[in-house]
């Protein structure tokens, strides 16, 4: 799919052959962060947010007692560290949909429900108060990029086998060379392994693919930069494999 900063909910369901409201469950089991698109939503009122220590709880009362406080404050603290890891990774404008909210959605079967308030990305965590009624539905309701690839890999067999993956996506102990460390440009050097020199016969030279070729392939369908979609075709290349013109083996 093409990169995104997030993707909607109705999306991903599509995707992965769900149903949205599947999602939203995740989102309301604390499985998954669920934002919406707030940006340049008129605010009444706004305030800087440190997550380590304005994430405000209400006072203690004879009807709040110490045990949902304890309730809440590991609800806090959650969110807290939610908020602090995405702070260098949130596209400017989404809010955070917090679990009573998505409740209200999900009561609603999907409807928008009125959003008074949340904690939203500028270039820095405000929680914000709005000026006017503000509604958000299920269709409003996104995940951002860096966590989709981790509902992908949790939750849906939808990623490609390639050498050393179950059928879930995880990786083996024994994946080569680099044993059960993963990264993104490590998977994508997996995926052009696998798509380009899995059929490669070295007593038929013809049968490996060009540089260029799965050069451009890493360009195109993964979108790595030339120079190193470069260094991973040559770091591919097959030893001591002839020089001279061959076909693109991978088409």
């Amino acid at each position: 799919m093409i990169e995104r900063e997030y993707y909607r909910l109705s999306y991903l369901a599509s995707k992965w052959s769900c149903d949205p409201d599947d999602l939203l469950h995740l989102g309301i089991q604390d499985k998954v962060q669920l934002c919406a698109n707030m940006h340049r939503t008129s605010v009444s009122q706004r305030k800087v947010l440190n997550p380590k220590t304005n994430i405000e709880l209400p006072p203690l009362s004879d009807k709040y007692s110490a045990a949902d406080r304890a309730i809440d404050q590991a609800y806090a603290d959650k969110q807290a560290a939610w908020l602090e890891n995405n702070s260098k990774r949130m596209p400017e404008g989404l809010a955070e949909i917090q679990y009573d909210d998505l409740l209200a959605i999900e009561r609603a079967n999907g409807a928008p429900v009125l959003i008074e308030q949340a904690n939203v990305f500028t270039d820095k965590w405000e929680w914000v108060e709005y000026a006017e009624p503000v509604y958000v539905g299920i269709d409003d309701l996104c995940i951002v990029a860096h966590v989709v690839e981790r509902i992908e890999r949790e939750y849906f067999k939808s990623n490609p086998v390639v050498r050393g993956r179950r059928d879930d996506g995880s990786v083996t102990g024994n994946q080569w060379p680099w044993g059960a460390h993963e990264t993104k440009l490590l998977r994508q050097l997996a995926l052009a392994a696998e798509k380009w020199w899995k059929n490669y016969d070295p007593s038929q030279p013809d049968t490996a693919p060009t540089n260029e070729a799965v050069s451009e392939w890493l360009q195109s369908e993964q979108g790595v930069s030339k120079s190193l979609a470069d260094r991973f075709a040559t770091i591919l290349r097959a030893d001591d494999l002839p020089s001279g013109p061959r076909r693109s083996a991978g088409e």
